[in-house]
This record gives C-alpha cells, sequence and structure tokens, in this order.
C-alpha cells in the first residue's frame, strides 16, 4: 500500500510541475482556471477509479476463499458417513445395508454430496473431499 501511495503521490506531483510549467509558458494565457480546474478533476477521477477497481478485485479474490471454505459445513452428518464409506470403496447397497436405509436414500445422498462437492463422480468426490479436509 505504501508503494501504491508513493507512485500516485510522485505522479500527482509530477502534474503539478507540469501545470506550473505551462503555467509560465505561451500557452498559460490561453488557457483559463475552469480548464485547468476539469483536468485536474478528470486526473483525480481517472485514478480513482483505477484505485477503486484494483480494490475490488483483491476484494473478490478473498470472498471467493472464504465461500470455498465455507463449503465443507454444506455436508451433513449423514452425507459425511456416506462420503467416508465411499471413500472405504463400499458399493451404494454396502452402504445402504450400513447405514439402515433403502438403497434410493443412499442415492438421494450421493447425489446431494455429488451437487454440494461440484463433482460427477465418486473418485473425484472423494479427493475434493479430501482437499477440503471433510475426509481425513
Amino acid at each position: 500500500m505504501f508503494k501504491l501511495s508513493l507512485r500516485y503521490g510522485s505522479l500527482l506531483a509530477l502534474m503539478l510541475v507540469l501545470f506550473k510549467t505551462i503555467e509560465y509558458s505561451f500557452f498559460a494565457e490561453k488557457i483559463t482556471l475552469d480548464l485547468y480546474l476539469g483536468i485536474v478533476a478528470l486526473f483525480f477521477l481517472v485514478i480513482g477509479s483505477f484505485i477503486g477497481l484494483r480494490m475490488r478485485a483483491k476484494h473478490k479474490e478473498k470472498v471467493a476463499i472464504t465461500i470455498e471454505l465455507n463449503q465443507t459445513d454444506l455436508l451433513s452428518e449423514r452425507e459425511c458417513e456416506v462420503l467416508k464409506l465411499m471413500a472405504e470403496g463400499c458399493t451404494n447397497q454396502e452402504i445402504a445395508d450400513r447405514l439402515f436405509v433403502s438403497i434410493n436414500t443412499t442415492k438421494t445422498h450421493l447425489k446431494h454430496i455429488f451437487e454440494k462437492l461440484n463433482v460427477t463422480n465418486r473418485t473425484q468426490a472423494v479427493i475434493e473431499a479430501r482437499r477440503l479436509q471433510i475426509l481425513a
């Protein structure tokens, strides 16, 4: 942030020197105060817009990281149990038998896990869960 302030401060000092040079030159008599103020206002508008866009981009990156970390909380306890059994290599029927639910319920849990982890198959789900530290 200090480097950024130093850079723009130097740029502003350079602009001030430029305006003072113009003021004493041949064109100074033809340029009115209103035009000077307009140029300065335009300069600050451009600089402010540029800084705002840069700060906004940094803020978006931080928000994206926070959302990704909070996705681990989206899995219910039951979905975590299904995910652990799936990571052990259990079939849908074996998962259903161990959790005392129907095979259709197991498939529904798997579908929800895939949607929440944004994956399309079991292997991707296990890899993503380990990456997000849902599975040890």
